[in-house]
């Protein structure tokens, strides 16, 4: 006998159904990045003249690859191939074009949010160092876009070591941050905890200037030797 579906279950079934949907890549996913990494491409070899020529035999090898993608029936197929049309087309070193100035917008920002900041002298010195080996990282970075790429090997290369410079820049700048953040924190606990003891002692000693009469409850003037209130003797 079959048990029957209860509303939460078939709920729940709904849900995966949809995102198995949303996370599986179809033909029309495949084709809408096609469109889109083709314009992406061209409009990269125009910002980037020095890959240029390396993004052209890409898109050309790509589009043989998509034509001959687009010609098999077995769709779960045909999606494969067009995913790697798509791949061929916009691999990893065209990704990185796409986000190298996103990337030097970046660094350049936390390298004027770090020297703006007030720091104490060690904390300000390797700020500065660690500024000025950005502004080096950028320079490298630029340098090796410039330079480019004719064969995709190098193309890659060129990004690779473009990415690697303004990364562990930004790691240096924000390993900086960190510190100065530690300080910071440190130094504003010790100024609360000095603030605690200057209160507790100021207490103490508003406490001391005073004797208060054990019998009446009186507060006496320190050095008094009989109470004011009740004229009994004060220890």
């Amino acid at each position: 006998m079959n048990k029957k579906h209860t509303p939460l279950a078939l709920l729940a079934l709904l849900f995966a159904l949809l995102g198995f949907t949303a996370c599986s890549k179809s033909v029309e996913g495949e084709q809408k990045s096609w469109e889109s990494n083709q314009k992406a491409v061209k409009d990269l070899a125009l910002s980037y003249p020095a890959f240029k020529s390396v993004l052209e035999s890409q898109l050309e090898a790509a589009q043989q690859a998509m034509k001959a993608a687009e010609g098999i029936k077995d769709e779960k197929e045909r999606i494969e191939k067009m995913a790697a049309a798509n791949e061929m087309a916009f691999g990893e070193f065209a990704r990185y074009l796409r986000n190298f100035d996103k990337e030097k917008k970046t660094l350049r920002e936390k390298m004027d949010k770090l020297g703006a900041q007030t720091l104490d002298e060690a904390n300000r010195a390797n700020a500065n160092r660690a500024i000025e080996e950005a502004r080096m990282a950028l320079q490298k970075a630029e340098a090796a876009i410039s330079k480019g790429g004719t064969t995709l090997e190098d193309a890659t290369s060129a990004t690779r070591l473009a990415k690697k410079a303004i990364e562990e820049a930004t790691e240096s700048i924000t390993r900086i941050e960190k510190l100065a953040q530690d300080k910071q924190k440190q130094t504003t606990e010790q100024q609360a905890q000095q603030q605690a003891q200057d209160s507790v002692k100021k207490v103490e000693e508003q406490k001391a200037q005073f004797i208060t009469c054990q019998y009446c409850q009186v507060k006496n003037e320190a050095g008094s030797t009989k109470c004011k209130g009740c004229n009994a003797p004060l220890n």
